[in-house]
């Protein structure tokens, strides 16, 4: 889909799936970081510090689907991403319901005062849940 939009949108994308790549000079090439599947501990402590500067610069992330099962001892990551992942049946149908339309990402189902698809719906981990005790 990315590759998809990026003609249209004038998007530069660059794929990888090696995180000794997280470093200052090779961030410093890019506007956005996606996290797009990722699951597990991959990230060691030094590329984490670089991805750190790299959003403390006012770079953006964007975390796609399994991005909140990854890194649980990384709080800076886990904030960023604002829960971790615990759990989720087998997909199924459900519905969201929109409470708040303000949001400029909102504005798509403007008029709609629910959504109902077929998807893996996720459980999270509790707001405080702490580095080193996953699924707690």
């Amino acid at each position: 889909m990315l590759y998809d939009l990026s003609p249209k949108q004038n998007w530069v994308i660059t794929a990888t799936e090696d995180p000794s790549l997280f470093n200052e000079k090779f961030l410093n090439n890019f506007d956005i970081s996606v996290f797009l599947n990722p699951t597990g501990d991959a990230i060691e402590d030094q590329e984490q510090k670089a991805f750190e500067n790299f959003m403390k610069s006012g770079k953006g992330f964007v975390g796609i689907h399994a991005a909140a099962d990854h890194e649980y001892e990384w709080s800076f990551y886990g904030n960023l991403v604002g829960t971790y992942f615990k759990t989720h049946p087998p997909a199924q149908e459900g519905t969201v319901i929109f409470e708040d339309h303000n949001h400029p990402a909102m504005k798509p189902f403007k008029g709609m005062d629910s959504y109902t698809t077929f998807d893996e719906w996720y459980y999270w981990l509790e707001k405080n849940y702490l580095p080193g005790t996953k699924n707690k």
